[in-house]
């Protein structure tokens, strides 16, 4: 939070030098530390962000998938995000775990695929991953042990191309979205955000899911549904009001 107001200035600067291009910081996740965010809440430490940097995009990472187990607050985390970028009219990047470093695992294509989809779920308008070359001549890189890239010492990894076919999918979807915009998102099990039901959805069978809910200004409604277990295969349903 302390570094705000000049971070703030030399994003106006960058600006006045090049409208065109955007000026790019990326936001701390929520399981950073209070005293490392330098405000009470998670919350309080966005809109800050957006009161006094004033950005022209919102970007977290959240990494979930840790050698010993996931991490609770990825949607919470989403949800902050979201509604930031939605009050100040911003898009917004998620930039997902793509390599195991520290106390991370390997992600599978699955577990990349539930990050990516529900980014998208949330209304994210842009996917970055950690890493695309695998960080080398860094600080700490020894403690971090980063690995398995998508590009390692200038050679593709299998993740490569598993990325390249998500991201087909990925731009896809966003791009039926691109008149749309996020109004909410509903959680067939009732843990976090809207649950069911939610004009024009009654109700959300065959399991666990999330389902970003998105509106037209012509009245038209569209629905991006994800299986919340990166695991199995589920055959989903939404049952219309």
């Amino acid at each position: 939070r302390a570094q705000f107001e000049e971070l703030g200035l030399v994003v106006e600067h960058l600006r006045q030098l090049d409208p065109q291009r955007v000026a790019y910081i990326n936001l701390l996740p929520d399981y950073i530390s209070a005293e490392a965010l330098g405000t009470t809440t998670y919350a309080e430490h966005v809109d800050q962000f957006v009161a006094v940097v004033r950005p022209s995009l919102l970007s977290v990472d959240y990494y979930p998938f840790r050698v010993d187990g996931d991490r609770d607050s990825f949607f919470a985390n989403l949800a902050v995000i979201r509604d930031r970028a939605l009050r100040a009219g911003l898009p917004w990047l998620l930039i997902v775990q793509a390599l195991p470093h520290g106390p991370y695992r390997d992600p599978t294509p699955a577990e990349l695929a539930w990050q990516v989809h529900h980014g998208l779920a949330f209304g994210a308008r842009a996917i970055s991953y950690f890493t695309y070359w695998t960080p080398v001549r860094v600080p700490h890189a020894e403690r971090w042990n980063f690995r398995r890239g998508l590009v390692e010492h200038g050679v593709a990894t299998d993740k490569l191309a598993a990325v390249a076919a998500l991201n087909a999918s990925a731009r896809a979807i966003a791009g039926q979205l691109d008149d749309f915009r996020s109004i909410a998102v509903l959680d067939a099990a009732g843990r976090f955000g809207t649950p069911p039901p939610l004009p024009p959805v009654a109700a959300i069978g065959g399991g666990d899911a999330t389902l970003g809910l998105f509106a037209a200004a012509d009245g038209r409604r569209a629905g991006l549904l994800v299986n919340r277990d990166y695991r199995a295969a589920r055959t989903l349903r939404v049952v219309p009001t």
